[in-house]
């Protein structure tokens, strides 16, 4: 906000700070954006002990000019040395659902025969929009106001020069069309318009450079960015407790309107009656992710969270900005996960788990462990815990704890143990589903016991570990490539030091560890507290890892079975 209010000469004083650990060197030889190259920087490199960069600071918030001296003139920086951007345009020009699109003259150098939307290059003193204007007049003989043109995105290309390397930022506005006669220029031999329900099914259109990337943008603008974002703001300007929404948004057709709600009503956003429910009150911002997202090139789902789009905005020389829009847009991502699966009556069920808490002390260096499970279906570290689903009424008489050691280690060991009773909390995350479904958001209630064995059977207790781990190698072994039955009934324990899960316990060794964190905060670092109870570990055990830090290598063990799956 700040960057743009300065851009537009709103006297907001933009001041760049140079922070411990950034490179050093001139401030051009950075590469920071070449804006900010230009602004008044601040040299905090030399640490934050030091006065003379906090008096400049003072002095720059109050908007004192800084200190005539040679070290401290605003860098000159060449940017088409530096940073060598060449900016262009299109226009969407849409009538009755359908775009206008001009064909390149088969005298073209480049791109002969294709099509595309009108538009050109940026003058190096001329505004985007004036650009916009200049270009359509020139293309088609059609005169916009400038009040008509609206910005959809902004897209990072190769420049179409390989040898220079140059990047093209590129800017797509749209407009209705005005109802005027269209002549195309000479460097262009055929115009059409097509519907937007036919741009990727006619397969006698080839596209020109970026166009189809375009298309697929002025596509979900006009059917899902825009609708949203007039139903955001209708939502946010009713108190209705159950907002009775209208047959026709403000400035969106009465079809378009109606294919929205059918969306939404099949996402489980609207009641049968096309109302949000009262309880339904994040729906405003689950509405705004939506048409964020339908800016993006990126799907909401997609396995990897759709990086395409950050990395041409950081191309771009937004890298900060998107960083902060990207991290908001996925927080609010799990939180539609929970809605969508909520209503498909799959999640934000109530399940009861029971998580063991199991701690070895080092048999030589006194060193506390906890015992961790590795789930080869979710692919991830987890105290080991089970759903109580099948425990019925049982739970009345303590019997959580000794069902999770049965399923989970093994039926000989329930006797081992004497259980203690830590306490119970409430939580929610995105569980890895089941072999029929995919992840799902639900809710737990957890009840949280800590297991000491008994000295007598304390020896058995390490061998069955051992005997567990060493089952599952030579299952592996014989099973290349494990489907998902075989993996889920596969069992692996590690010992992981406290200490290391006391710096970090949401990860380990670069995979997520659940149900660590939720325990430790509901019910304190006191379920942790290794005492004379606990297991001795043999040092020298030939199955079960144990992992003292991050550089660890588990005995090799963990690591293979990672490199295997």
């Amino acid at each position: 906000m700040a960057l743009d209010l300065a851009i537009r000469r709103q006297r907001k004083r933009v001041i760049l700070l140079l922070l411990p650990g950034a490179p050093a060197g001139p401030i051009d030889e950075l590469g920071v954006s070449r804006y900010l190259g230009t602004l008044r920087h601040l040299d905090f490199r030399d640490g934050l002990e030091e006065e003379r960069p906090w008096a400049d600071l003072y002095r720059a918030i109050k908007g004192v000019p800084p200190p005539r001296s040679k070290e401290r003139r605003r860098p000159q920086v060449d940017f088409r040395q530096r940073l060598p951007i060449r900016r262009a345009v299109s226009v969407a020009i849409v009538r009755d659902n359908a775009v206008l699109l001009v064909r390149r003259a088969r005298t073209q150098r480049t791109g002969a025969g294709l099509w595309q939307l009108p538009g050109g290059k940026v003058g190096e003193q001329e505004k985007p929009c004036s650009a916009a204007k200049r270009e359509v007049q020139e293309e088609v003989g059609v005169e916009l106001r400038r009040d008509s043109l609206e910005q959809i995105t902004e897209l990072a290309e190769t420049w179409l020069d390989r040898e220079t390397g140059e990047a093209m930022l590129m800017r797509l506005y749209w407009c209705s069309a005005p109802d005027t006669p269209y002549s195309v220029a000479p460097e262009f031999d055929d115009h059409k318009w097509l519907q937007l329900a036919d741009l990727f099914i006619d397969s006698q259109v080839a596209f020109f450079g970026a166009t189809t990337r375009m298309l697929r943008l002025l596509r979900r603008f006009l059917l899902l960015s825009r609708p949203l974002r007039h139903l955001a703001d209708f939502l946010e300007s009713t108190e209705d407790a159950h907002r009775t929404l209208p047959a026709a948004l403000s400035g969106i057709s009465r079809a378009s309107t109606q294919q929205l709600y059918a969306l939404l009503s099949l996402l489980g956003f609207l009641d049968d009656r096309s109302r949000f429910a009262p309880a339904s009150i994040v729906s405003p911002s689950l509405i705004k992710t939506l048409a964020a997202w339908s800016l993006t090139e990126g799907q909401i789902f997609e396995p990897q969270g759709g990086d395409d789009w950050y990395r041409e905005a950081v191309q771009a020389g937004a890298r900060m900005e998107v960083e902060r829009y990207r991290s908001a847009v996925f927080q609010e991502h799990e939180s539609l996960l929970g809605l969508l699966s909520f209503r498909l009556s799959k999640a934000l069920s109530r399940r009861r788990v029971c998580d063991v808490l199991l701690i070895g002390t080092g048999e030589e260096s006194g060193e506390g462990y906890l015992l961790l499970r590795w789930d080869f279906f979710a692919r991830k570290f987890q105290v080991p815990a089970k759903g109580l689903e099948s425990l019925d009424d049982r739970r009345a008489a303590g019997q959580e704890p000794r069902f999770v050691v049965s399923e989970r280690f093994d039926a000989k060991l329930v006797d081992a143990f004497a259980y203690q009773y830590c306490g119970e909390l409430d939580t929610a995350h995105v569980s890895a589903g089941s072999l029929d479904d995919g992840p799902l958001m639900r809710k737990y209630e957890v009840v949280v016991y800590r297991l000491s064995p008994k000295p007598a059977l304390a020896e058995e207790v390490l061998t069955a570990l051992d005997a567990i781990n060493q089952n599952t190698l030579v299952a592996l072994s014989g099973s290349p490539v494990p489907d998902g039955n075989f993996r889920k009934n596969l069992k692996f324990y590690l010992w992981c030091s406290l200490e290391m899960l006391a710096d970090s316990n949401v990860e380990l060794m670069g995979r997520k560890l659940q149900g660590l964190k939720e325990v430790v905060e509901h019910l304190g670092e006191d379920v942790l507290v290794p005492s004379r109870d606990d297991l001795l570990i043999r040092p020298d055990s030939a199955y079960v890892p144990v992992v003292r830090d991050e550089g660890a290598t588990a005995g090799g063990i963990l690591q293979q079975i990672l490199a295997q799956l």
